[in-house]
């Protein structure tokens, strides 16, 4: 709460810009930006890629201590580590795409299909089990059940990881959704790596030690501003291709609607991507070319029910 009041005028700035840099990411896979300064969008664009975002931290950093993360670093702690961190894809996918990875691709053989399936249950369950206990805070006492999940934890990661990168190559969609969810993880690795650096006492230099110490200051700031930023564009590359167009727009995404945009001279059956007060963006559903049209010249757009087509996609 302290941080809310603290900095309540920077939160809707912060959620303004990374709104604006989602959403016109997303309008230009159809080949088209928005750069109208006043759109309450962006905020709610913004939202949603913050919220997704600390969604992936807090998750992929259950159980870790953050004061020492390389104490999470040991193999009895990555290995149940990691299998928590590869799991979070699979719910997301679920959930966004509206199914399970029931075929990992057209021509695959059914031993494939059946550990795809496997692959999925066993991530939920992990999922699951890892949400229970947070939730229910069931201590620190070592039973016989809780010995075994750790015993099946630490045995599945490694053929969990095999099987989730086959998906992956197999999979395109579930392949966005893997990178944009475990990007996280490589934060939390770094951290270790810098934390190992202080507590032996290293200073890291950028530059050559014959020069002053506070160009490689500015150095390092330049490098690391360039180094976040690239990360961060990164993230939301593979967020605005695959994450955002699957959110509803309400909760701060921009999943297609299908309409029927009315005008005096005739009716267009579309799936609606951006409305402003100037322009209707569209892709028609006869032809499948994304085209626009005048606010002004629309008399009603009624919303309907149908799911859009398989067959539209965005440029790559």
């Amino acid at each position: 709460m302290d941080i809310i009041e603290k900095h309540w005028i920077k939160i809707p700035a912060i959620l303004y810009v990374v709104g604006f840099i989602v959403h016109n990411s997303y309008l230009s896979s159809f080949g088209s930006y928005e750069f109208q300064l006043v759109q309450a969008k962006y905020i709610l664009s913004g939202f949603g890629a913050v919220v997704f975002s600390v969604i992936c931290i807090v998750y992929t950093g259950i159980k870790v201590n953050l004061s020492n993360v390389s104490k999470s670093l040991t193999i009895d702690k990555a290995l149940p580590w990691s299998l928590r961190v590869i799991s979070l894809p699979y719910v997301i996918y679920a959930i966004l795409y509206g199914k399970e990875l029931f075929e990992v691709g057209r021509d695959a053989k059914d031993s494939l299909i059946l550990i795809g399936v496997l692959a999925s249950l066993i991530a939920h369950a992990v999922f699951a089990c890892t949400i229970l206990d947070i939730t229910l805070m069931p201590g620190d006492n070592e039973s016989r059940l809780k010995k075994t999940l750790s015993f099946l934890s630490r045995a599945l990661s490694i053929p969990m990881l095999i099987v989730t990168l086959v998906i992956a190559w197999n999979i395109p969609e579930f392949s966005g959704v893997l990178k944009a969810t475990t990007y996280f993880f490589f934060g939390y690795v770094a951290i270790a790596m810098s934390q190992n650096d202080k507590g032996l006492g290293i200073e890291l230099r950028c530059t050559d030690p014959d020069i002053k110490e506070r160009y490689d200051k500015l150095y390092q700031a330049a490098f690391s501003i360039v180094g976040v930023f690239f990360v961060l564009w990164t993230i939301a590359s593979y967020y605005t291709k695959y994450i955002y167009p699957k959110i509803p727009v309400a909760l701060g995404g921009a999943k297609l609607e299908f309409v029927s945009i009315k005008t005096k001279e005739k009716v267009y059956d579309s799936y609606l991507i951006q409305e402003t007060k100037d322009w209707i963006m569209y892709i028609d559903k006869s032809s499948g070319q994304v085209e626009k049209i005048k606010t002004s010249l629309i008399e009603k757009i009624v919303f309907k029910d149908e799911m859009p087509n398989q067959s539209l996609k965005q440029k790559e």
